[in-house]
C-alpha cells in the first residue's frame, strides 16, 4: 500500500534491518524449497508456534491511538496525526470518524469468526462478545476505515470490474489508486460487489492468505492449546469474492494482486510492529512470492 511517510522513520525502520539488527527482520522461516500444501502446512504451523499473544476485538482501538506504533503507521507522517483510510486513501483528522474494521466483510468469511450482536464461534468457553479472539480480532487483519465507507461497503463481496463500468459514476467512486468501493446501486449489475483500489490490492492479498493459512484447522494441531484451536476453521476464498468465480479464478486473482502491488517499507513496518505484540509475522509480505507457490500444484 502506498502513502505518503516521514522519511527519517522509514529510514530508522531500513537501518533497523540492517548489519547487526538484521536478525530481528523478516524472521519468517525459509521455506523456499516447498509448494502447494506442503507450504500451506509448514507455514500455519510456524504461525501457531510464534502466536503467543490473542488481542480481544474489543481492544484494537487501544494499539491505535495516542502514542501507539500502529496509530504512528496509519498518519500520514509523524508531523502530521491525519490517519489515512484503507479503503480510499485519503485522510481523516485523528481518530474521530475512523472505526476499527475487517478488509473483508464479517459476513463472507465462512464463519470463521463472528462478533457484534452475534456469539462468538466457540461458545464452549461462555466468552462474551467484548473479550472474542481468533481470525477477527487479529491485529494484521484490521485497519482504520471510515464508518461512512465501512457502512457503504457493508457485506459487498471482492470483484474486478471491467474497465467500462468505472465510466459510469452510479456505480463507483474514486481514488487516485483507481476504483475501491461500489454500493450505490442495489439493483444494478456491479451491486454488492467490492474493489480496492490499485494501492491496496497487495495488502489485501496478503492479509487473506494471511487469515485463510493462519486460522485454517489443516495439519497437526493436536498440541495446539485447546483455546486457540478453537479459533480454527476453514475460511473459503470463494466466499471472500463474487460467487460468479471459480476456486482457480479466485486463486489467479490473489495471485495478481499481490504481484501488482508488493509490499512497501510501511506494510513491512506494520509487520514487524504488529510482530512485537501478537509474537507472530504475516509470512507473505516476508515472502510474497509464497502466495503463487502455495496455489501451485506440486510436481
Amino acid at each position: 500500500m502506498k502513502k505518503q511517510f516521514k522519511k527519517s522513520l522509514v529510514s530508522l525502520f531500513v537501518l533497523g534491518c540492517s548489519a547487526t539488527l538484521l536478525s530481528a527482520c523478516n524472521k519468517t522461516p525459509n521455506f523456499d524449497g516447498m509448494s502447494g500444501s506442503e507450504l500451506l502446512i509448514a507455514l500455519h504451523e510456524q504461525m501457531l508456534k510464534d502466536h503467543t499473544t490473542y488481542i480481544k476485538y474489543t481492544d484494537f482501538q487501544k494499539y491505535c491511538v495516542g502514542s501507539n506504533k500502529l496509530y504512528s503507521i496509519d498518519r500520514k507522517s509523524e508531523s502530521d496525526k491525519s490517519l489515512v483510510g484503507f479503503y480510499t486513501g485519503k485522510l481523516q483528522s485523528g481518530y474521530s470518524g475512523f472505526t476499527r474494521e475487517h478488509v473483508w466483510a464479517c459476513a463472507n468469511s465462512s464463519g470463521l469468526w463472528v462478533h457484534g450482536n452475534n456469539k462468538p464461534v466457540d461458545t464452549k468457553y461462555n466468552v462474551d462478545n467484548s473479550a472474542y479472539k481468533g481470525g477477527g480480532s487479529d491485529l494484521y487483519h484490521i485497519r482504520p476505515c471510515t464508518s461512512a465507507i465501512n457502512t457503504k461497503r457493508g457485506s459487498a463481496k471482492l470483484y474486478v470490474f471491467p474497465a467500462t463500468a468505472v465510466k459510469d459514476s452510479t456505480y463507483y467512486e474514486h481514488t487516485d489508486g483507481g476504483p475501491y468501493i461500489i454500493k450505490t446501486d442495489t439493483d444494478g449489475d456491479y451491486a454488492n460487489k467490492f474493489e480496492p483500489a490499485n494501492e491496496n490490492k497487495g495488502d489485501m492479498a496478503r492479509i487473506l492468505m494471511y487469515v485463510y493459512t493462519h486460522y485454517s484447522s489443516i495439519g497437526d494441531n493436536s498440541e495446539v492449546d485447546e483455546e486457540v484451536r478453537g479459533y480454527l476453521g476453514a475460511l473459503n476464498l470463494r466466499d471472500v469474492f463474487n460467487s460468479g468465480y471459480s476456486l482457480k479464478e479466485v486463486q489467479d486473482i490473489i495471485v495478481e494482486w499481490n504481484e501488482l502491488d508488493p509490499p512497501d517499507e510501511t506494510e513491512k513496518l506494520r509487520n514487524d510492529t504488529v510482530e512485537k505484540i501478537q509474537g507472530n509475522r504475516n509470512p507473505f509480505v516476508d515472502h510474497p512470492e509464497y502466495i503463487k507457490k502455495i496455489f501451485q500444484e506440486e510436481e
